[in-house]
């Protein structure tokens, strides 16, 4: 099946970038190709865009040609797959989510390369098969959150700046929200990069949350458990591809 996306997507990488693909791909993998570089190579030839409304920015399509282009990248670099698996599904979070202003806010950033998205949600797909519990919580703090917990590694997570989707427990247990972390909150600690194998170049680290500040405008849907098992049935996330493509449990 992957064979078969990569090679109906095999025409959207340009000669350019499927070249530098193929001359990076190892030092991806072992760490010698300096991480910040990445990104940039990958949003400056537009694959950020697929399957992003027109409106919002991208060239159309939906979710499928994101996947394929995933998949195109993938078949050439597993690594340089993961890093835009990360940042395409951070985007898709955005697209889904009924917070309109952090959307404009964020998506032209996004889709430029400018800012990196991650995804933290490995940890909530597990709280809602029942395997684990949260590992991120929420207080009140007048009229917003302060969050403290951890999540033991995430992809796409360059020094230059990200953000982050995680899934919050609420205080006393009442329901978990969606919400968008920044690099530049106080309280957020990423871990030096973690030594991960063929993954050294893929800005994947640890991420530490402690007394975190999150208002409503952060939230990228108040809900988690109505909202996650949505995304995940209709091809609006792409854990359940990573998990195929890059055999990710």
């Amino acid at each position: 099946m992957s064979r078969f996306i990569a090679a109906e997507a095999s025409t959207t990488l340009g000669p350019q970038l499927a070249h530098w693909l193929d001359s990076a791909a190892d030092g991806l993998d072992t760490g010698t190709i300096d991480p910040s570089t990445l990104l940039p190579q990958l949003t400056a030839a537009g694959l950020a865009r697929a399957g992003v409304p027109l409106e919002f920015g991208g060239v159309g399509g939906n979710v499928t040609d994101a996947i394929a282009t995933i998949a195109a990248v993938s078949e050439r670099s597993l690594a340089a797959g993961l890093v835009l698996w990360g940042h395409r599904t951070y985007i898709e979070y955005l697209l889904q989510s009924p917070n309109a202003g952090l959307r404009q806010q964020m998506l032209p950033e996004l889709l430029e390369g400018r800012l990196a998205g991650a995804t933290g949600l490995s940890n909530a797909m597990k709280f809602l098969s029942g395997l684990e519990e949260l590992r991120i919580h929420a207080d009140h703090a007048g009229e917003e959150y302060t969050i403290n917990g951890n999540l033991a590694w995430v992809t796409n997570l360059p020094l230059t700046g990200f953000n982050v989707a995680v899934a919050v427990a609420r205080p006393n247990g009442k329901g978990a929200f969606i919400a968008s972390l920044a690099s530049e909150d106080e309280g957020v600690f990423r871990s030096p990069d973690l030594d991960l194998l063929a993954l050294r170049s893929t800005n994947t680290a640890a991420l530490t949350f402690s007394h975190t500040r999150v208002t409503e405008e952060r939230i990228i849907h108040p809900d988690a458990e109505q909202w996650l098992p949505l995304v995940l049935i209709c091809p609006g996330d792409f854990e359940p591809v990573a998990m195929f493509v890059f055999g990710r449990i």
